[in-house]
């Protein structure tokens, strides 16, 4: 992995963003987005700083930012993010990447205990104002939050007294259901609390995007390790919701062509065991560019599992992987 990702907090590393717009959350609500959309702070992607543009209203930041209020009344600019699924947070990210000077001072977080807020909506603070500094990522854990609830929609990043936010991040465990292929539960989804629990390297891709529900849009929407100089190979860990039956694999290499994986091969099991004490449930298979790969009569059959691990042979990209099958009650 990159040294960026090593210097990750655990629960940005373990934990999926759940306020992903490409996973479907969205601001919903604003009272002020004058010189940049809210919608911008919801990106998957690294904020960028282009000095030589600007639009009608100024200069162009890659970012939520509101205007300079001038009403000493108002204490806060605030935005609604509805999450992609019903979440319990793990941790937030309120990212001032790139606002040096126009950057908030503090910013809080709230949430509402409802499945969605009506008209007079009842906001709960999840995270009171922290301090934040100019031109920084600033992460915060669940020891940061005044409680952590157990299903979240709805919440409400709050910034002091106004200013721009580059990129704002909640991640947690999904409490959704698992979308349905072919009649069989996605398990591994990350709208069901699947998740990329661990990886050897990413150096071109952020692991998490392979659970995504979609397919990928671009060949950056995707795992992708760098060159290996020598024999082995490149590896990451899934780690299931519930135990589950898994009967079906796809395994997606879509916009990889001339850097896709020779061949894969999945073990599975316990999370109580090593990977070294896994079984088999798909033994060392070619693969094509740029292509989906589908697997059912190869799949072995094995007990429920809680943890999967892929391994690509020797290295490469892979957009998508989904385990289908039944989760056992």
């Amino acid at each position: 992995m990159t040294a960026a990702a090593a210097a990750l907090p655990e629960f940005a590393r373990s934990y999926p963003n759940l306020a992903s717009a490409s996973l479907g959350a969205a601001a919903t609500e604003v009272n002020d987005e004058f010189f940049g959309g809210a919608s911008r702070m919801l990106s998957d992607r690294a904020p960028v700083f282009l000095p030589d543009k600007y639009d009608d209203h100024g200069k162009w930041m890659d970012g939520w930012e509101t205007r300079r209020s001038r009403d000493r009344s108002k204490k806060c600019d605030w935005c609604v993010v509805r999450l992609a699924a019903d979440t319990r947070p793990r941790g937030l990210l309120i990212d001032t990447r790139h606002f040096t000077g126009n950057y908030p001072p503090a910013a809080g977080v709230d949430y509402c205990p409802d499945r969605a807020p009506g008209k007079n909506p009842n906001w709960l603070p999840l995270m009171e104002a922290a301090r934040l500094g100019a031109d920084a990522p600033h992460y915060f854990s669940a020891k940061n939050f005044v409680l952590t609830p157990e299903r979240v929609r709805f919440v409400r990043l709050n910034i002091y007294p106004n200013g721009g936010i580059a990129r704002f991040r909640v991640f947690g465990e999904a409490q959704g259901v698992p979308p349905t292929r072919g009649g069989m539960a996605e398990v591994s989804s990350l709208l069901c609390g699947g998740r990329v629990y661990d990886w050897n390297d990413s150096h071109f891709g952020e692991p998490w995007v392979i659970l995504k529900p979609d397919r990928a849009t671009s060949m950056q929407d995707g795992w992708e390790t760098r060159r290996r100089r020598g024999d082995g190979f490149d590896w990451l860990l899934v780690r299931l919701p519930r135990p589950a039956v898994v009967r079906r694999v796809e395994v997606d290499t879509g916009y990889f062509k001339g850097n896709f994986p020779d061949s894969f091969s999945l073990e599975a099991g316990d999370r109580s065991k090593p990977p070294e004490k896994w079984a088999t449930l798909l033994p060392k298979t070619a693969l094509s560019a740029d292509k989906r790969h589908f697997f059912e009569s190869e799949v072995c059959e094995l007990p429920p599992v809680t943890m999967a691990r892929l391994r690509i042979y020797p290295d490469g990209g892979v957009s998508r992987l989904r385990l289908l099958g039944e989760f056992v009650k």
